[in-house]
C-alpha cells in the first residue's frame, strides 16, 4: 500500500471510488433514488470543477493490472472553522485493511508539516462504522443536528481532533 499526494489524472478513480462508497455507506440513510441515480451527475460535477487545491491523499495498491485507488482523502485548508475534512473514503471492498488508519495519519503529518494543529468534519449520525472510526483516532462528537441533505432529513455531528 501506498500513500501519495493525488494527481489530476486520479479524479476520475476518485470520484467513482466515491460514488462505490456512498452507495455502500448511505444505503438506508439516503434515498435509494438519489443513491442510484442522481449520485453520478452530482458526485461526477463536483470532482469535474474540484481539481486538487488543498491537501488531497490517496491509497493505493498493487494488483495484478498495475496500482488501484483504494482510499482517498481532500481536507480544506481555507474553511473559517479550521482545516476541514471534506471527503474522506475506503473502498468498500477494502475496508478493515488498516487503510483508513494509514491514510488519517498522512493527513496528520500533512497538516502539521502545514502548521495545523486541529481538524474538523462532519459525518452522518446513522454512519455508526465512520463515527466509530474518527473516536478510534482521537475525535470528539458534538451533539447531532438534523439538515436537509439530497432530498432527506439527515443526522449529523461534527467531530474535532484539537490535538493531530
Amino acid at each position: 500500500m501506498r500513500i501519495r499526494p493525488a494527481q489530476l489524472g486520479d479524479l476520475q478513480a476518485i470520484c467513482a471510488l466515491h460514488i462505490r462508497s456512498w452507495r455502500d455507506a448511505y444505503a438506508g440513510i439516503l434515498p435509494q433514488d438519489y443513491l442510484d441515480e442522481t449520485i453520478e451527475s452530482d458526485l461526477g460535477a463536483k470532482w469535474g470543477r474540484l481539481g486538487l487545491t488543498d491537501i488531497n491523499l490517496v491509497a493505493e495498491i498493487d494488483t495484478e493490472d498495475g496500482a488501484e485507488l483504494v482510499g482517498f482523502a481532500v481536507v480544506q485548508m481555507d474553511n473559517p472553522e479550521g482545516p476541514y475534512l471534506d471527503n474522506f473514503h475506503v473502498d468498500p471492498a477494502h475496508r478493515d485493511m488498516g487503510l483508513g488508519h494509514a491514510i488519517f495519519n498522512g493527513l496528520r503529518m500533512q497538516l502539521r508539516m502545514r502548521g495545523a494543529s486541529t481538524l474538523w468534519l462532519t459525518v452522518m449520525d446513522a454512519n455508526q462504522a465512520a463515527r466509530r472510526f474518527y473516536v478510534s483516532m482521537g475525535g470528539q462528537e458534538s451533539a447531532p443536528y438534523i439538515e436537509e441533505f439530497c432530498g432527506a432529513r439527515v443526522g449529523f455531528r461534527k467531530v474535532h481532533f484539537d490535538r493531530l
